[in-house]
C-alpha cells in the first residue's frame, strides 16, 4: 500500500482523541449535570422541577440502558427517555431544547475532557502535509453536544468533518 495515495484519516471520539473518564468521578459528573438541567428546567418552565424528577425520571433511566451499548451493538436514543420526560412536565421539546439539555447533562465530563499532550500537535501536522481529518464515532448524544466537546479541547479546527451514529 502506497501512503501517498491517503487523502483521509478517521478517529474516534472516545478513549482515541479524547478521554471522558477523568477528573473527578462519573458519577460526580452525572449529579452536577443533573442538578444543573434541573434548575434550566425549572427556570424555563416557572415552576419547580427537583433533582429527583430529573433523574428519576430521565438520567438514570438513560444511564442504566448505557452499558447494554457495547453489549448489543447499538446506540439507545436520547429521545426515548428525554423526551417522555419533558412531555409529563409541559416541557419544551423543540430540538434547541433537547441539545441544551444535553450539554448541561455533559457539561462536567466537558470540563474534565482530556487529551494526550501529543494530539493536537499530531492532528495539525496530519492537516498540514494536507490530509483531510474525520471523526466516525458511535454517540447516541446530539452533534452540537460532540462537535462541542472537540471544541473545548481545541481540536475543531483540526477536523474537516464528523459523522456520529
Amino acid at each position: 500500500m502506497s501512503f501517498e495515495k491517503i487523502t483521509h484519516l478517521f478517529f474516534d471520539m472516545g478513549n482515541t482523541l479524547m478521554e471522558f473518564h477523568r477528573g473527578i468521578s462519573d458519577e460526580e459528573k452525572n449529579r452536577l449535570g443533573t442538578e444543573r438541567v434541573a434548575a434550566y428546567l425549572s427556570l424555563r418552565s416557572q415552576k419547580p422541577i427537583s433533582f429527583d424528577e430529573v433523574w428519576h425520571g430521565f438520567v438514570q433511566p438513560w444511564m442504566t440502558v448505557m452499558p447494554k451499548r457495547k453489549l448489543f451493538s447499538i446506540e439507545y436514543p436520547i429521545e426515548n427517555y428525554l423526551l417522555p420526560f419533558l412531555e409529563k412536565h409541559q416541557l419544551n421539546t423543540q430540538k434547541e431544547t433537547l441539545v441544551e439539555i444535553m450539554k448541561l447533562v455533559d457539561s462536567e465530563y466537558q470540563k474534565h475532557l482530556f487529551i494526550e499532550p501529543d494530539t493536537i500537535p499530531l492532528i495539525a501536522a496530519l492537516k498540514g502535509v494536507g490530509l483531510k481529518i474525520g471523526v466516525i464515532a458511535n454517540s447516541c448524544n446530539y452533534d452540537e453536544v460532540n462537535i462541542g466537546h472537540f471544541k473545548a479541547v481545541g481540536l475543531d479546527p483540526y477536523i474537516d468533518f464528523y459523522n456520529f451514529s
